[in-house]
């Protein structure tokens, strides 16, 4: 039996590998042992039965961006920190590009560990989500030489389009959990958390063409068209230069998860202060010794409505009859909506766009494999697969699908984490973080850092929360199925 289930599991890391999957959220230390209130933002179940007896999160922050439109190539290497030694230069290839950014200020946030296996947590988070997809290389080029570049004079692109959306929200989610199933060689649990959304702002534009045609010196021929663009009400609030952190459109969302964990027959003692409660063996603050843990969660599920800002419009003909645009005059105009609404009113029809829309939450689905290798010693796999292409709103912001393959070492006071991700764009990187009792900290990409690799992506991550150190061990008794069986002859 245990042969067969470490076959699954083996079977299930490769299909992790070779799978076609914001950068996750504060990578290789939120899937850990110790994330504690930070694990439910990408499992809700992870706090039922917590090492932790209770954990607060006071501050955290995670940036990550990601593109293959522009690269920085370092001209020194390893810790040289000084970035006017980078070059910019735009990727030339017929590929459609695509960019991404995601910043997430995670706020004051808990988790209480209660009787039989249960659970709660709070967590609030302010999440900003901006995405450019549809890009062609070809249009891409071109744009990057300012359609300057004679060699594109009178060159045609066909089937063009190009969509940018950005969403900013709050979020401040509840998470129940409780271990649904637990015998000597196996435990269940399962979370939900439910989420009040409230809107800070969001933006959204669509381009589409049959065709077009680039004339030289910033001039282009459309004679077919589709224009799309607008942005909420609180947004507009923004640019007139006022903001109210709490007052906004309202939404709900929520996430759900499952977990499994798997115990052997070797694993290690636990505290002097083990308590059984129920029929099965409870341990105080101190790291489960499974063998592997499976995780299943649906993360993000929900969106907000917005009312459209008074300069949102949509357009499809050129108004001076020729198709010729002169893109110069809206460049300098795309930072607001009031000056760019008033140069496009001169160039296409342009009418205003009224009434609400719906902005998607970046829905995903994640499953999670956790070995222990010995211990303190883990290796995870997490696939992060973008469910957005099912449309449940009008719009959506998005994560790209990945897998992220993480060897860590940690214990109560460190940890280490090594984290290789890739998205289903081909895109690579390979991260670094650490935790040193109440401080996490890492980056997204470390490669950069160590050669004069030409980098796509950056971020960073770093966390502030507490450190409850484990109480003292007492050698000879055993969790998992020994204890489990010695607890219950205790009992009687």
């Amino acid at each position: 039996m245990l042969k067969s289930k470490r076959s699954i599991l083996f079977s299930l890391l490769i299909l992790s590998c070779y799978a076609t999957l914001l950068g996750q959220s504060y990578p290789g230390f939120v899937t850990g042992n110790y994330a504690g209130a930070a694990g439910v933002i990408s499992q809700p179940a992870s706090i039922a039965d917590n090492s932790y007896p209770w954990d607060v999160v006071l501050v955290g922050l995670n940036v990550f961006a990601d593109n293959n439109y522009a690269k920085v190539t370092r001209s020194r290497a390893f810790m040289n920190f000084r970035f006017g030694d980078a070059s910019t230069s735009y990727i030339r290839n017929n590929d459609t590009k695509y960019g991404l950014i995601n910043v997430e200020a995670t706020g004051p946030s808990f988790m209480l560990r209660l009787k039989k296996g249960r659970a709660v947590g709070f967590v609030s988070r302010v999440r900003t989500y901006g995405n450019v997809d549809g890009l062609s290389g070809e249009l891409a080029s071109a744009m990057a030489d300012g359609y300057g570049n004679s060699d594109l004079f009178n060159q045609t692109f066909d089937n063009q389009q190009l969509h940018l959306k950005l969403n900013s929200w709050q979020e401040y989610g509840i998470t129940y959990a409780q271990v649904i199933k637990h015998t000597p060689y196996l435990k269940i649990k399962a979370g939900v958390t439910a989420k009040l959304l409230i809107e800070n702002g969001g933006a959204q534009v669509d381009f589409i063409t049959a065709s077009f045609q680039n004339v030289g010196n910033n001039l282009i021929s459309i004679p077919q068209f589709s224009l799309d663009y607008g942005y909420s009400q609180k947004m507009q609030t923004i640019f007139d230069g006022g903001f109210s952190f709490f007052q906004g459109k309202k939404g709900f969302g929520m996430d759900v998860g499952l977990e499994y964990e798997f115990y052997d027959g070797i694993v290690g003692s636990t505290p002097s202060s083990t308590k059984i409660i129920g029929d099965y063996n409870r341990q105080t603050n101190t790291v489960p010794k499974y063998k592997y843990k499976l995780g299943f969660s649906i993360v993000d599920i929900g969106r907000l409505k917005y009312t459209y800002g008074e300069n949102s419009g949509t357009a499809n003909l050129v108004n001076n009859g020729t198709d010729i645009v002169d893109i110069s005059t809206i460049e300098g105009n795309l930072n607001d909506p009031n000056a760019l609404s008033n140069a496009l009113t001169n160039m296409v029809n342009l009418t205003k766009q009224t009434g609400t829309y719906t902005m998607g939450l970046p829905t995903a689905f994640q499953a999670n494999v956790d070995y222990r290798l010995r211990p303190n010693t883990y290796l995870n796999a997490n696939a992060y697969v973008n469910l957005t292409f099912l449309k449940w709103s009008d719009y959506n912001v998005h994560d790209l699908s990945n897998v992220t393959i993480t060897p860590r070492w940690e214990n109560n006071w460190l940890g280490f984490y090594l984290p290789f991700y890739m998205n289903i764009e081909g895109q690579f990187n390979m991260g670094l973080g650490t935790r040193i009792g109440p401080l996490v900290l890492g980056v997204h990409d470390f490669l950069p850092f160590l050669s004069r690799k030409e980098s796509t992506s950056a971020g960073v991550y770093l966390m502030f929360k507490t450190y409850i150190p484990n109480k003292k061990e007492k050698t000879g008794v055993k969790c998992g199925p020994e204890g489990w069986e010695r607890g219950k002859k205790r009992k009687r």
